[in-house]
């Protein structure tokens, strides 16, 4: 086979494009994830709205619930002629439906050569997406109430934080971690009210791939912090925090993070709880700029008081963690750049050949 529809829900979600032949499963959608609840609006809707304020949302705006179930059924068996694998469509039902109507889409789909049918009635089960979303529903007829909305009126619904901006004056707090991948530094700035606004991450050298991995990092936690929602931005930290805390990579050194993750949670911990003690029965160690000194939980004591750390033996002849890097043959944070060619300490790949 050649041609195929794969499922693309989440994916168009994230993207702001359509998402193949389904249609709009609604404009304004409620969506549950793992890190909370989220009211989606649809960019078409939303571009109407600003240019028509006053006027209710016209009959072309056809949602997945707009159509009958057979149409959802021809649609795709008009689609199936030209591809000759599996399509990813849901036949969107009425709630009323019964089990013998079932039967009957099912045959229908058989008949018309579709290879396949997926089938969903509104509310026989909690999904990721529901239709509309409280306070937040468009006008969607011209019988609606004759309130005029302004557009974000209609687009943040009641009790929900609208996205906040950057102001031009921030505080930050910017903590130092040691990690296996090498030293995080992490910014987090706060508004004007003091609630946390953006985080900026930075471990290696600019140009390396950990530095780009741990930039991005935080960029997408400062688009998390700053989106509308109905959680504060304290509330969101905590989420992140429990979503980071505990993840592992490659390497493991004694008395450190497991990764760049688990020493953002660190950070995390360390500004909700307002102190630098320990999260857990594992101590955090601090390695200094000065090898003579650990910071120990805020505090400098002489290294030699410490118990000796547990480092695996390929780690021990590693450079100093900022010249570390990801190995792009063995995933291992053991690159390292000597006598002009890049080399793996892990694996020995080196990229001069």
């Amino acid at each position: 086979v050649l041609l195929t529809q794969a499922p693309t829900g989440t994916t168009s979600l994230l993207s702001g494009v359509s998402s193949g032949i389904e249609p709009v499963y609604d404009f304004i959608t409620t969506r549950k994830d793992r890190i909370g609840t989220h009211i989606m609006v649809h960019p078409l809707l939303e571009e109407w709205q600003e240019t028509n304020p006053e006027n209710p949302k016209p009959a072309w705006f056809v949602a997945s619930n707009d159509l009958t179930p057979e149409d959802h059924v021809r649609v795709q068996a008009k689609i199936q002629e030209y591809t000759d694998s599996s399509i990813s469509k849901t036949v969107n039902a009425p709630n009323s439906h019964k089990v013998e109507d079932v039967e009957r889409l099912y045959m229908m789909a058989y008949d018309l050569g579709c290879k396949g049918v997926t089938y969903f009635r509104d509310g026989c089960r909690e999904g990721v997406l529901s239709h509309g979303a409280e306070g937040a529903t468009p006008q969607a007829t011209p019988q609606a109430t004759p309130e005029v909305k302004a557009p974000e009126e209609l687009l943040v619904p009641a009790g929900y934080l609208a996205r906040r901006t950057r102001p031009s004056v921030t505080h930050a707090q910017t903590t130092r971690t040691a990690t296996p991948q090498g030293v995080l530094w992490s910014t987090l700035t706060f508004d004007q009210e003091l609630e946390p606004l953006e985080v900026f991450l930075h471990v290696g050298k600019t140009g390396s791939d950990m530095h780009s991995l741990t930039e991005a990092l935080g960029r997408s936690i400062t688009e998390y912090l700053r989106s509308p929602g109905p959680q504060s931005a304290r509330e969101r930290l905590e989420a992140l925090g429990h979503q980071f805390r505990g993840i592992g990579g490659s390497e493991r050194m004694l008395g450190l993070p497991r990764s760049v993750p688990d020493a953002v949670a660190t950070m995390i911990d360390t500004y909700l709880n307002d102190s630098l003690e320990p999260q857990d029965e594992t101590p955090y160690l601090g390695i200094s700029s000065e090898a003579t000194s650990i910071q120990v939980n805020g505090g400098l004591v002489p290294s030699n008081s410490l118990p000796a750390k547990s480092i695996p033996a390929k780690s021990t002849s590693i450079p100093a963690p900022a010249t570390v890097d990801l190995c792009p043959e063995c995933g291992v944070c053991s690159l390292v750049r000597e006598e002009g060619c890049h080399k793996c300490y892990n694996c020995g790949y080196s990229k001069c050949g």
